[in-house]
């Protein structure tokens, strides 16, 4: 697994409850983005990297940004995204 954090590529270990198959959950919560997998989509833990992401909406990054979530895949093989949802907090 790769983050692309404050412009750098931060490789994490990947959990040894996934295997072939996993899900993630991205939450933002006031601007701190906690990430979140699960090996059955029903039991979730939270990944130990949390994010303070209030920057992204600022000039402070050289040029003007906005936090965009996004999901890639690199390297051989095959990978496929299935049921992503974007929904704001209440």
């Amino acid at each position: 697994m790769v983050l692309h954090r404050y412009g750098l590529d931060r490789v994490l270990s990947k959990p040894k409850e996934i295997a072939r198959k996993g899900w993630i959950r991205l939450i933002n919560d006031r601007n701190l983005v906690s990430l979140f997998y699960s090996s059955d989509g029903k039991q979730w833990k939270r990944h130990d990297i949390r994010m303070d992401v209030s920057g992204y909406h600022h000039n402070t990054f050289y040029d003007f940004l906005s936090l965009r979530p996004a999901l890639y895949v690199s390297g051989t093989g095959m990978a496929r995204f299935r049921n992503f949802k974007y929904q704001a907090l209440p």
